[in-house]
């Protein structure tokens, strides 16, 4: 794949490459110039956003970190957790191509880190491909198996997703149908109605959708509403379609009132933020009230700003006056 540049993409630094696994991820951060970042002694260098299963992370260099025991100057590689939540992880980090550090089953508050400090510049001169400084890590998140205890006994429950799964594999008994471009995909009302306050006040209201036991969607491909729907049983989209039309899972979001759906569009869009779809993306976060989507491309932007005046025709893009003022006074930012 492309390059997935970072904040500073036109300057030096970019994430090389990002597996599609969503158990694992394996991510190398690569870093031009890190002698004189060394030098230089900071600030931290940032990667760009990734997700793990729907969650989202971002790696940090810091040039100059103080060593705990002996307080030398050292490299640290860091990776945080940027969810509101709890998350815990096994992490493995590569330095130059070697293998460094393993965290086993470590639980990283939100915003904390896990890492390691403590690389000698020396050392990582010696690591150094072409003055680049190149970081791999290999990211799994680990979900605790649910019990209950019966007595004195301990069985595994056989948890309500794998239920619903299977209600959704099956399709018995389907009670209203989604309708794209012709194609027809069942569907049961109660979970329409469970996932979307619009569904439900839809069914409810006794509206000639509710009537004609169908709903058609427009603007959308056949496999977005495949997946759209898919998503009322097991809240999931494949990682690969979500890269791909984001876009369009955002607007179901909104549309829709799935503010789920919305987020995971959201977070998809923030980890794969590139100098191609920086400027769409933050008209769409404006159009469909997504702030997090927004305000990341904006900030791209301005870190990008050559590769935008590049585009040509970038203004007429932009058609809302008070979004292209917005932008512009952005980009006037240091």
């Amino acid at each position: 794949m492309a390059p997935l540049y970072s904040g500073s993409a036109d300057e030096w630094s970019y994430i090389s490459h990002d597996t599609s696994n969503s158990q694992v991820k394996t991510i190398d951060f690569l870093i031009d110039n890190f002698e004189a970042e060394m030098k230089k002694g900071g600030p931290n260098l940032k990667s760009n956003p990734f997700t793990l299963k729907h969650t989202l992370w971002h790696i940090e260099v810091n040039p100059a970190s103080k060593h705990e025991k002996d307080g030398r100057t050292c490299v640290g590689v860091f990776v945080y957790n940027d969810n509101p939540v709890n998350l815990r992880v096994n992490c493995k980090f590569v330095i130059g191509g070697q293998q460094i550090e393993r965290l086993v089953n470590q639980e990283i508050t939100p915003g904390g880190w896990a890492g390691i400090v403590g690389l000698s510049h020396e050392d990582c001169r010696k690591r150094l491909v072409e003055g680049k400084f190149k970081v791999g890590i290999e990211i799994k998140l680990i979900q605790e198996e649910k019990t209950v205890i019966c007595g004195a006994k301990s069985n595994n429950v056989l948890e309500t997703s794998n239920v619903v799964n299977k209600i959704h594999e099956t399709m018995s008994f389907p009670d209203f149908k989604v309708i794209c471009n012709g194609k027809v995909f069942p569907c049961h009302k109660t979970f329409l109605a469970t996932g979307s306050s619009v569904f439900k006040n839809m069914l409810e209201a006794n509206m000639e959708e509710a009537n004609d036991g169908s709903v058609e969607i427009q603007n959308h491909n056949d496999i977005v509403i495949e997946n759209f729907v898919k998503f009322f049983y097991t809240n999931h989209v494949k990682d690969e379609v979500l890269k791909n039309y984001a876009s369009n899972f955002l607007d179901l979001g909104e549309q829709y009132q799935m503010l789920g759906l919305k987020k995971m569009a959201e977070l998809a869009m923030i980890a794969n933020l590139s100098t191609e779809n920086m400027l769409k993306y933050f008209i769409a976060g404006d159009m469909y009230h997504a702030t997090d989507i927004k305000e990341a491309a904006k900030v791209f932007i301005r870190k990008n700003r050559r590769s935008l005046v590049e585009q040509e025709g970038w203004r007429d893009v932009v058609t809302d006056r008070g979004l292209l003022l917005d932008l512009i006074e952005s980009l006037s930012k240091e």
